[in-house]
């Protein structure tokens, strides 16, 4: 779920400088496989991507080896900042509070979609641009799953397996009331909890169609 405050840093930043997205960055190595990625889709040795195609597959595939290059990237170019850090306070979200694992908690991940809907932290431009991403998330099931087809969904979902969480969260594009929804589960099987998340998913869809009825 970090990668989207670190998507937001980037949009922040190519407001003021509109070049930082064309900037590219040569791999030096092939990425190490991840679970639940088709090997096509990773990072290869010798390729050169943008910042914006590295920050496209880090949204969309969830791409951790994306991730990591885009924050290295960040030191790089700010050496005497945080960016990261600045991002996340800037949009109200204090890292200090709670621990380097848990301190995105389900209020402060909604927050994050707020800003976007809003465009109430970037512009109406770039807010519409990470929602647009966020509309393509490669998740095969969780809230999407649980809305009807044709139904447009902006959502990212975060994957830790060693810890056994499942979280998924983003805007339904409910056709007469748009909504937020955000679950994060814990347990002991991915598949199962991706079921739970779905099934949630659909009773808030019909809940909230029969409310708007």
């Amino acid at each position: 779920m970090l990668k989207l405050p670190v998507l937001f840093a980037y949009f922040a930043r190519s407001e003021s400088d509109p070049s930082l997205l064309s900037r590219e960055i040569t791999i030096s190595k092939s990425a190490e496989e991840q679970d639940g990625h088709d090997p096509a889709d990773l990072l290869q040795a010798g390729s050169t991507y943008t910042i914006d195609e590295l920050l496209r597959r880090m949204i969309i595939y969830s791409d951790n080896e994306s991730l990591h290059l885009l924050l290295a990237f960040l030191r790089q170019m700010y050496p005497d900042e945080d960016v990261f850090a600045d991002t996340l306070a800037a949009i109200g979200i204090a890292k200090s509070e709670g621990s380097e694992d848990d301190f995105l908690t389900v209020k402060r991940n909604a927050s994050l979609y707020r800003a976007l809907y809003n465009a109430s932290f970037l512009s109406k431009e770039m807010s519409q641009r990470a929602l647009d991403l966020l509309t393509r998330t490669a998740a095969p099931v969780g809230i999407r799953e649980g809305v009807p087809e044709g139904v447009m969904v902006a959502h990212k979902f975060g994957i830790r397996e060693s810890e056994g969480q499942l979280h998924d969260c983003g805007i339904v594009y409910h056709p007469k009331n748009h909504y937020l929804l955000c679950i994060m589960t814990q347990g002991e099987g991915t598949p199962m909890q991706s079921t739970i998340i779905a099934d949630i998913s659909r009773m808030i869809f019909e809940e909230v169609s029969q409310r708007v009825e």
